[in-house]
């Protein structure tokens, strides 16, 4: 497995990942009917990522094949939290329990190290335990809930917010 950063070049193969992912399970605030971004769109998004200090958007590739992807981004411009990001990460179902989601996570936190970003912030369902016991394993902690955050066929979601440190 390789971790990589992500290059403008990849977007068609991102925009395929998220689309893929986003239908293999509910836990992802998107759809795969609502992720409607063009190429021209994602190399923006890509580009401003590379731009700036408090993002980061790195892959996990097996064969030349996308299989995990851990964003990172912060608020540039803004002084009072300049110091916090938040993290999304996604792992195709196939990769589930390989490590790829712990390999990733340890790198945006290398990351967030190297660059002075002294606090990670993420929202997880609270019925997604393999992935709330994932981020404990780095380093991550509880800081609340967030009632009905979600709506999964009809029924209302719970999410905690996690966060570390640096």
């Amino acid at each position: 497995m390789i971790i990589k950063v992500v290059t403008i070049d990849m977007a068609k193969d991102v925009i395929e990942f998220v689309k893929q992912t986003s239908g293999e399970t509910a836990n992802l605030i998107t759809t795969p009917e609502e992720f409607n971004i063009t190429l021209e769109q994602e190399q923006s998004h890509i580009q401003n990522q590379l731009d700036s200090r408090l993002a980061n958007m790195i892959v996990a590739v097996i064969n030349n094949e996308i299989v995990g992807l851990c964003g990172l981004h912060g608020r540039d411009g803004r002084t009072r939290i300049s110091h916090v990001a938040s993290l999304g990460i996604t792992i195709k179902r196939s990769h589930w329990g390989k490590g790829i989601g712990y390999s990733l996570m340890k790198s945006q936190i290398d990351y967030c190290i190297n660059n002075k970003i002294a606090k990670i912030n993420l929202e997880v369902r609270t019925d997604n335990i393999p992935a709330i016991k994932l981020y404990q394993k780095c380093g991550f902690q509880i800081e609340g809930t967030n009632r009905r955050s979600m709506l999964i066929d009809g029924d209302f979601v719970d999410t905690l917010y996690m966060g570390i440190t640096l």
